[in-house]
């Protein structure tokens, strides 16, 4: 797979926030096995990111459009298959002007819009097929590099394609409207930032939620990285020592940099109260949508109980089918005498109550040992669902799939695709 997909959608039930905020992260020739949740790779390391994965909904079966950077962002940002506008490769066009795109659609519906890092859709000196069209006196041959007028590759650019905020570039140069500080830059200008690039991409993601927090967003974050030149600090390469080549470090420290992003934009909705408390702000909105959904068949989970927004009140409030004991209890078994207690506390309360328990992030053969001993029999998490070879899904697990749909009532209201 040439890119990985992050998706984050903060649920807006409340009067007070009726759209929900949107956050799709896009990387950059990252591959299917370079994420820990998957199980793949013993050397890579991205909790962060496992740790939505383990929150949210994971789509397995999921697919990149193309195996190249411009058509397959012309296909996401687009909403349709790249080939219905003729974009099938690098090297050919840039993403067509009456292509209407995601931002422009939410744009009209209120939305202010933010994109980050990596655009790669407007024209340049590869853009053979739209410089025969458009530049047809420019020289194109071996060894020749076109240089595309202004006039001509600005009306391509995100600010024209309706992103009102932009924080674009690859590396130290961006075209930008806003500076890392959340001050608005007028007019639009070309800043040099120093220093990991990646970072810097998390800074600006993290200044424009800062921005507009206080309003429905659309932010587009598109991490330059694992994509080559590869780069690493000081603080992301320590974090992989012993024998590997230097290209592999470098490789890994870059997705390190950009799971801490996920990890730093998660903590800035939390601290803006726009994670869990979009969806919590008006629990008698949201009894009456539930109660719809389980009319419909859908089963209705508390997901992370014990931690964050997933109180005790909830369980007064709410008709609910199961209750999933945070993997933060799970990974104190066997450590803390005081997660044996509260599970079984928790176990006692499901019971009393009727529903069903799941134990979230069972990894080890002694954790699951004690969670059966406590009364706890169903468990999710690597040591009992080892992720199945790509593309396949067995047909016990794809009815799983389709007979439960958790509300996220904790720190599990984003969605990993």
């Amino acid at each position: 797979m040439k890119h990985l997909l992050l998706f984050f959608c903060l649920l807006g039930l409340a009067h007070a926030a009726p759209k929900p905020n949107i956050i799709v992260i896009f990387t950059d020739d990252q591959g299917w096995a370079d994420l820990g949740c998957q199980g793949s790779l013993k050397d890579i390391r991205t909790p962060h990111i496992d740790k939505m994965a383990a929150d949210g909904v994971r789509c397995t079966s999921g697919y990149i459009t193309a195996p190249q950077c411009i058509p397959s962002r012309a296909g996401l940002l687009a909403g349709r298959f790249q080939g219905r506008f003729g974009l099938d490769a690098n090297g050919s066009i840039p993403l067509p002007l009456d292509e209407v795109i995601i931002p422009q659609r939410l744009q009209k519906a209120g939305y202010t819009t933010g994109m980050v890092g990596k655009w790669h859709l407007d024209p340049n000196h590869q853009s053979v097929e739209w410089i025969k069209e458009h530049l047809p006196n420019a020289q194109i041959g071996k060894g020749k590099k076109v240089a595309i007028p202004a006039a001509k590759r600005i009306p391509y650019e995100p600010d024209q394609r309706g992103f009102s905020d932009i924080f674009c570039g690859h590396t130290n140069r961006y075209r930008a409207t806003y500076d890392l500080k959340g001050k608005d830059v007028k007019p639009t200008k070309m800043l040099t930032q120093q220093g990991d690039r990646l970072d810097t991409q998390t800074d600006a993601a993290l200044a424009f939620i800062d921005r507009h927090n206080e309003k429905p967003f659309f932010l587009y974050l598109a991490y330059f990285a694992p994509h080559v030149p590869l780069t690493g600090t000081d603080k992301y390469m320590k974090r992989f020592p012993g024998e590997m080549p230097l290209r592999r470090r470098k490789a890994l420290s870059m997705i390190s940099a950009m799971d801490d992003g996920v990890g730093k934009i998660r903590e800035k909705l939390a601290e803006h109260e726009i994670t869990e408390n979009t969806l919590m702000q008006d629990i008698e909105v949201i009894i009456p949508k539930l109660r719809t959904m389980q009319r419909m068949g859908v089963r209705i989970a508390i997901d992370d109980f014990g931690t964050g927004f997933a109180s005790f009140q909830h369980l007064r409030q709410l008709e609910f089918d199961e209750l999933k004991i945070d993997m933060s209890f799970v990974a104190d078994l066997g450590r803390d005498p005081t997660a044996e207690v509260l599970i079984r506390g928790f176990l006692e309360i499901a019971d009393g109550l009727g529903v069903s328990v799941i134990a979230e992030g069972v990894e080890t053969e002694a954790q699951r040992e004690l969670l059966h001993a406590a009364g706890c029999h169903e468990m999710q998490g690597w040591l009992r669902n080892p992720l199945a070879e790509p593309g396949v899904l067995g047909v016990s697990s794809a009815a799983a799939l389709g007979a439960v749909a958790a509300i996220i009532l904790g720190a599990g209201s984003q969605w990993l695709i």
